[in-house]
């Protein structure tokens, strides 16, 4: 079995390409179609694109913007960007631009890597680009740059913020590092695993995906977008390829589960990992049906501030049995420790619901140039075993008298949808901004299908004429795809409390 690169001085990502670059240069490392790049390649291709680095001058510790389109320039970028000791920042083309320009401004991006046809995230950045054109050809690089330090931030992350701004979350390289380490305790990761990048490279899901394959030496496929739509395409390519680890948002397995009924493919499955989400127990019971241990299935949850994966469970057949609503999300891995919390601060006994608190390794640095936040969401606290600091997630859960957690949703009005944190805020604060919208709100239901929709309720000021279309054209110039409500509903007036707040779950039981 390959043991991932360990963490160091030196970036792990960066540290994994040379080795396997090395030590199997033909394995398969990269594969997007007709393209297929062994690790000698990627390793050529990664310091061509830090030579360009390089030319820029820039230093360990710049933040590089990656603007690229799904293909396997993407993993490419990132590690390049990191073993040259840098930052990077997702600024996923499909994004709007004045989302796009926020995220440069913030992070203050210092470059930008774009794709061969030279097209930028944000046309008015004053920054140079870097274009991926010259690494189409399989050339020796000028020379052979040495694994630089790994950046004090490996990646910062831009998740939905409740003020209607964007925050970046800082990650370090360590946490992915020791997550994998942790890892272990449940699965045997080896050079002989196939994993699929299913997720944007702007959500962390994608974080586990690219490097559990390069850190262990095994093989990364890079689906197109039309693949990762279309549950019957994707279903025969996880056949032809070979996959052996899938991860998915329960919302989206929920449609390969049919795909898979109504046309079985032969799978090579051995894990399953399903995340971002509430468990979708009607599928997995008819996923096992059909495919009785055939693979491990693990539900696992995180946040972006605890790089990616906090807790972990195996589902086992106990799990699915019927009246099953509340799965387990398990105990936290190794390198990072959970508390129950009270409104209060103090912490809850077994079976008693709490707000989720961690501690441990896998706690990002915090938020880019929001010293304040970062003091309210990261506190030192003690909580039984000296000081430490938290992260206070606001997901709530309880625990089960084996150390088990079951989670039992918000604390807040913060959502997820296919694995994305929304803060319905931020979608009510761009619709205010429409002059003809006295009062919104947004909320989270289910759509006839079962599916997570967003629908946004709002009150026309007095002789006004405004648009499902026109909120919607709004919406799509500030915020991505998946924060967009699938309906704009105008209402007379907004549903309160008693207190004057509007109440957002009136509008949810509508």
């Amino acid at each position: 079995m390959n043991k991932p690169v360990e963490p160091g001085d030196a970036s792990p990502l960066g540290v994994a390409v040379e080795k396997y670059a090395s030590t199997t240069p033909d394995a398969l490392a990269v594969v997007d179609g007709e393209v297929r790049l062994n690790y000698r390649q990627v390793h050529r291709k990664v310091s061509e694109l830090r030579e360009l680095l390089g030319d820029l001058d820039l230093r360990p510790n710049s933040v590089i913007g990656i603007s690229l389109r799904r293909s396997w320039r993407i993993p490419i970028a990132i590690a390049a960007v990191l073993s040259h000791g840098c930052t990077y920042v997702p600024l996923d083309p499909n994004y709007p631009d004045e989302r796009l320009a926020f995220m440069a401004r913030d992070s203050g991006v210092e470059a930008v890597i774009v794709d061969a046809d030279g097209v930028v995230a944000d046309g008015n950045l004053d920054v140079p680009t870097i274009s991926m054109e010259s690494l189409i050809q399989d050339k020796e690089p000028r020379f052979t740059l040495p694994i630089a330090r790994a950046a004090e931030a490996g990646y910062i992350i831009y998740t939905s913020g409740s003020t209607g701004v964007p925050k970046g979350v800082r990650v370090a390289e360590r946490g992915v590092t020791q997550l994998f380490t942790s890892a272990r305790e449940y699965v045997e990761f080896t050079s002989m695993d196939v994993w699929i990048q299913l997720h944007s490279y702007s959500f962390d899901f994608s974080v586990w995906e690219i490097w559990g394959a390069l850190l262990h030496g095994g093989r990364l496929v890079v689906p197109t977008d039309s693949q990762t739509a279309d549950p019957k395409i994707l279903l025969k390519l996880l056949g032809l390829e070979r996959v052996t680890v899938l991860c998915q948002i329960p919302s989206a397995f929920r449609y390969l589960v049919q795909a898979y009924g109504a046309e079985p493919v032969q799978l090579s499955l051995r894990y399953l990992f399903l995340g971002g989400e509430p468990l979708d127990v009607e599928s997995l019971q008819r996923w096992t049906a059909l495919r009785p241990g055939q693979e491990q299935i693990f539900n696992l949850y995180g946040v972006t501030e605890t790089t990616i994966v906090t807790t972990a469970a195996r589902i086992e057949a106990d799990d699915l049995r019927p009246g099953v609503s509340e799965p387990r999300i398990g105990k936290p891995l190794a390198h990072l420790s959970v508390k129950l919390v009270n409104e209060i601060g103090r912490v809850i006994p077994v079976g008693s619901t709490g707000e989720i608190y961690i501690a441990g390794s896998g706690v990002a640095l915090g938020y880019q140039g929001r010293p304040d936040l970062t003091a309210e969401r990261f506190p030192v606290l003690d909580l039984g075993e000296g000081p430490k600091r938290y992260y206070r997630s606001g997901d709530l859960a309880r625990m089960l008298p084996n150390g088990d957690l079951i989670y039992l949703g918000r604390a807040d009005e913060q959502v997820k949808i296919r694995g994305y944190r929304i803060e319905l805020h931020e979608i009510d604060e761009v619709i205010s901004c429409v002059h003809e919208v006295s009062a919104v709100a947004t909320v989270m239901t289910k759509d006839r299908y079962g599916d997570p929709m967003l629908v946004s309720y709002y009150e026309k000021r007095a002789g006004a004429d405004v648009s499902s279309a026109g909120l919607r054209d709004a919406c799509e110039e500030r915020l991505p795809a998946y924060m967009i409500p699938q309906k704009f509903i105008a209402i007379g007036s907004l549903p309160r409390t008693p207190s004057g707040k509007i109440d957002r779950n009136s509008l949810v039981r509508r």
